[in-house]
């Protein structure tokens, strides 16, 4: 913990798996997103969203700060607050020239803080972004309306990716029609089949054509079922036998046992 009292590794950018593959025509995508204001990435639990994402930051040369959301920052104080520390990587000195309206109610209310970033990140001479990752966390309908205000006046060097497992009320339909909006849904981040072909050789598993498609069948490129099918090849320790039993089994049964495992085995550490 930062001697602010917010926790450093929020606003910190995570580790990235190391059974990362990269995944080109999503990077094309993100890349793309470059010419909007805003880039949604939008699906349910497990589909690589905050991956893909890191993945790519570390490829497009571009300064990015982070925040990884919880449900603890809904309150306006709190979540702005470490907006404003992650930015301070972009423009340093930010959080500082924000802080005096987080002791008023009547400032925050009338967005104060926002003009003042929009202010300061004007400066900033070259492109950047602000990734919020698990956004739909957050429910406060004061700080919703308070990131629909930044959005609407974005500085033109500025992106902002959103991620989240649903839509966040934003009032977005207006950028959609502007075409200052990208998004990235569940249909995009399912594994296609040369990709899945790569997921299991980055773990050690050369599959066959047939196999692949098995798998695909399966999954349906989603990427935590692929997890939980390497998961049954250690566990089976047989490759052909594990995959072999997929037919025969629920998919939802098995994603929810392997998590059950990841639970028990942090806990345990």
């Amino acid at each position: 913990m930062s001697g602010t009292g917010l926790i450093i590794t929020k606003y910190s950018k995570p580790e990235i798996n190391r059974y990362l593959i990269s995944r080109q025509r999503l990077h094309q995508k993100l890349n793309d997103s470059l010419m909007c204001k805003l880039t949604m990435v939008i699906a349910p639990a497990g589909y690589g969203k905050t991956t893909v994402v890191l993945d790519w930051l570390g490829k497009c040369g571009l300064p990015a700060a982070w925040l990884s959301v919880d449900s603890y920052d809904n309150n306006p104080v709190v979540f702005w607050r470490y907006v404003c520390t992650a930015l301070d990587s972009i423009s340093e000195g930010i959080s500082k020239n924000t802080g005096y309206v987080f002791s008023s109610q009547e400032l925050l209310k009338s967005n104060i803080h926002v003009s003042v970033l929009i202010d300061r990140l004007l400066e900033v001479q070259s492109d950047f972004l602000l990734v919020l990752d698990d956004l739909h966390l957050i429910t406060d309908s004061s700080i919703l309306n308070g990131l629909s205000y930044l959005i609407d006046y974005l500085p033109s060097k500025m992106h902002m990716i959103i991620i989240s497992r649903t839509e966040p009320e934003l009032g977005l339909a207006r950028h959609r029609i502007k075409w200052q909006m990208q998004e990235l849904e569940e249909k995009d981040l399912r594994f296609e089949t040369e990709e899945i072909f790569r997921f299991y050789q980055a773990r050690g598993y050369t599959l066959e054509n047939d196999d692949v498609k098995r798998v695909e069948n399966y999954t349906e490129g989603w990427a935590a079922a692929m997890v939980a099918v390497a998961m049954s090849m250690e566990d089976v320790g047989d490759r052909n036998d594990a995959i072999a039993a997929l037919s025969g089994t629920d998919l939802c049964a098995d994603y929810h046992g392997w998590n059950g495992r990841q639970h028990n085995h942090w806990q345990q550490r």
